[in-house]
């Protein structure tokens, strides 16, 4: 067998592997109730569902079977993985703000401003700002993105998750990206 066909078969695995199990909806009942009410989502869904994403990974990655939810397990895997996700992320943020931009942060409440004060304030003070702070989250998350699903890869498979090694790995590229510009 050749690696494209033994890559799509694990391709085609990971999108079959929940069918495979006959009673899987009795094991995943709660996962469309989290995503349903959004008061339960946005604090709870999303942390459950990246728990659950790392026990999927696991649990491919030892052939084992479908597993019922672990509620406490799952959560805990969820709040780590999205504590390191949020501060993974953060650095952009201490980058605009060490640059004097006025960052994600500022765009937001600067919505706010637009939105209770008008127009005209808004347009005229920070566009350079947001453009700059767009390119910068841009290009980190361009950068990173792949990096942090890859640790959480990681994390699911070894368990002990380490952020060191995906920072040094995000700065050396961007390094390299900014003296190929220069």
């Amino acid at each position: 067998m050749s690696i494209f066909n033994r890559l799509a078969n694990e391709y085609r695995e990971s999108y079959t592997y929940l069918f495979t199990d006959k009673s899987f909806y009795k094991k995943l009942w709660v996962l469309p109730l989290l995503l349903l009410f959004p008061f339960i989502k946005y604090p709870f869904g999303i942390i459950f569902i990246k728990g659950w994403q790392v026990q999927i990974v696991t649990d491919l990655a030892r052939n084992k079977p479908l597993q019922s939810l672990h509620f406490g397990n799952i959560f805990l895997k969820g709040l780590q993985v999205t504590a390191v996700t949020l501060l993974y992320f953060s650095v952009p943020t201490i980058l605009c703000y060490a640059l004097g931009l006025k960052g994600i942060i500022g765009f937001f409440l600067d919505i706010w401003e637009l939105i209770t004060g008008g127009l005209e304030g808004y347009l005229t003070d920070y566009i350079q700002d947001y453009i700059l702070s767009f390119v910068i989250y841009g290009i980190w998350g361009l950068i990173c993105n792949p990096l942090i699903q890859c640790g959480i890869i990681r994390y699911a498979i070894f368990s002990p998750f380490s952020i060191s090694p995906l920072l040094r790995i995000s700065f050396s590229r961007i390094r390299a990206f900014s003296s190929e510009i220069l």
